[in-house]
């Protein structure tokens, strides 16, 4: 692989300063220190954060905090025990805001570390800042590309024609984010200002690939070619994000097995699932006319940068802190990390359930009518009114066969939780733990069944994860007494993600 430019790590003083993206920062944290940078982004900006450890004994630890030094979010020791780096991948930004990035040591460890902020995903692949000899293969002979100027300068006549520049430097990816920057635009369609620019992706000849196109109008669209012709998987359409007739702007695309996120300028305006392509294949800079009897457009380009998932073991790191607050975000979310697949549909919706129960066992109504899954998201949030001062909570029930059998996971007023497999009276080892800190009610709930594996978040912070049996069951909603108590549980916003 070419790469026509090296990231450059700048060595810094201790000290506030900012954290800018693709610029990694090596420092230094001494015995019971910290550091701080901050950053700016808007809401909805998907963005990675790396601390590596490079010297001593460091255990980097990375806390994000807003301006009003509220945390955000933290991370410590994402591939434990063979690694003791912190990672928050494809993070979204909550809202836009001036946030805080502190690293600091962990039971007062210290060494040299490197701090990397990337759009996107956390693994760099590439970026061509098109500063030597251009490196491009066009499918247009009469397009136009100009060497030696630091920018990729296409240039293309005629009427209703398109151009597309794959850029050869760039490996290609299946997986990844990718962005560029559009320096300046312009076009004639008959003498009335009027452009196209836009990016492929996954292309491996001329007739496979991935369009993204904005116009003049501020319009996006996104297509799919194929031997067959061309599939418009949304049309020409306006959105918020994208500033009507701005000829200088970032546009960057995220894919994700079926899933393909799009931003302008950092902010997020559009999403499409589309499984027409899936092999990996190259980013191409796109121009396009829109002149039916003649027209003209030319384009330059610059830092096309391209990042891809870590990956342990070829999976997608299970992340240790959520910020989605309901289904959009959630679902949203856990999309770009890798933890469902972008297919997937709303099972049920339940506004709000309620479980009284004054006996010691588990008490549960059947949610969603009835009807049994097998990989699913479930989100939920709950209170609760317990009285008596023994150990009593709430809880969902999974893959239930009967009332003797199913999976519960689980939440006490003692700050107990887990999840076990009931199999006639006996409730296998699980998840178990009894020190997590559940804050104030309402307490969200947020279960992931995929495949072998059954993943449990409280408020948004990973509990654990186990096996899981991987048979089909209904859904429901329970009272968990562990001794004799008066304990009701109203469970509001209970909703089921499903996928095949």
């Amino acid at each position: 692989m070419l790469l026509a430019f090296t990231l450059r790590p700048v060595l810094v003083q201790a000290q506030t300063t900012t954290l800018e993206r693709f610029e990694p920062i090596n420092s230094r944290i001494t015995v019971d220190t910290s550091e701080t940078w901050t950053f700016r982004a808007p809401e909805g900006e998907v963005l990675s954060f790396v601390v590596r450890a490079t010297s001593g004994d460091l255990d980097p630890v990375l806390t994000i905090t807003d301006s009003d030094s509220n945390r955000v979010i933290s991370n410590d020791d994402y591939q434990y025990p063979d690694s003791r780096d912190s990672l928050l991948e494809a993070i979204t930004v909550p809202k836009t805001d001036t946030f805080t990035v502190t690293v600091s040591g962990f039971s007062s460890t210290s060494g040299n570390y490197e701090l990397s902020m990337l759009p996107g995903y956390g693994d760099m692949v590439g970026i061509e800042n098109f500063n030597g000899a251009l490196n491009l293969t066009s499918n247009v002979p009469v397009l136009s590309l100009e060497p030696g100027t630091g920018q990729a300068a296409l240039a293309l006549e005629g009427p209703h024609q398109r151009a597309i520049a794959i850029v050869n430097s760039i490996e290609p990816q299946s997986d990844f984010y990718a962005q560029v920057d559009v320096e300046t635009v312009r076009g004639l369609n008959n003498g009335q200002f009027g452009w196209v620019v836009g990016m492929t992706a996954r292309q491996t000849d001329d007739d496979h690939y991935y369009l993204l196109e904005i116009d003049h109008l501020g319009q996006w669209r996104f297509l799919v070619r194929t031997p067959e012709g061309e599939t418009i998987l949304r049309d020409w359409v306006s959105n918020p994000s994208i500033e009507d007739g701005a000829t200088e702007f970032t546009l960057g695309m995220m894919a994700n097995g079926a899933g393909f996120d799009f931003f302008f300028d950092g902010q997020f305006f559009g999403q499409i699932i589309d499984s027409t392509l899936t092999e990996p294949g190259s980013i191409g800079l796109v121009i396009e006319t829109t002149g039916l009897v003649s027209g003209s457009v030319d384009a330059r380009f610059d830092d096309l940068a391209v990042n891809r998932p870590i990956l342990i073991n070829g999976e997608h790191v299970v992340p240790q802190r959520l910020l989605g607050v309901n289904q959009i975000t959630l679902v949203q979310e856990l999309r770009r990390r890798g933890m469902i697949p972008a297919q997937g549909d709303t099972a049920f919706s339940v506004p709000e359930s309620f479980v009284e129960y004054p006996r010691g066992g588990v008490s549960e109504i059947v949610l969603g009518e009835g009807r049994s899954f097998g990989n699913f998201l479930l989100g939920s949030s709950v209170t609760w009114r317990i009285r008596g001062i023994g150990p009593a909570g709430c809880g969902i029930l999974l893959h239930a066969q009967d009332d003797s059998n199913y999976t519960l996971a689980y939440l006490t007023q003692l700050g107990g939780y887990g999840v076990s497999q009931r199999t006639g009276d006996i409730f296998e080892p699980g998840i178990f733990g009894e020190q997590l800190v559940i804050g104030d009610a309402p307490y969200q709930f947020l279960i992931i069944v995929r495949g072998e594996t059954l993943y449990y978040y409280v408020n948004g912070q990973l509990a654990g994860s186990m096996p899981d049996s991987e048979i089909d069951g209904t859904i429901g909603s329970a009272v968990v007494n562990f001794e004799p108590l008066g304990t009701s549980c109203t469970f509001r916003d209970t909703w089921v993600w499903e996928w095949e």
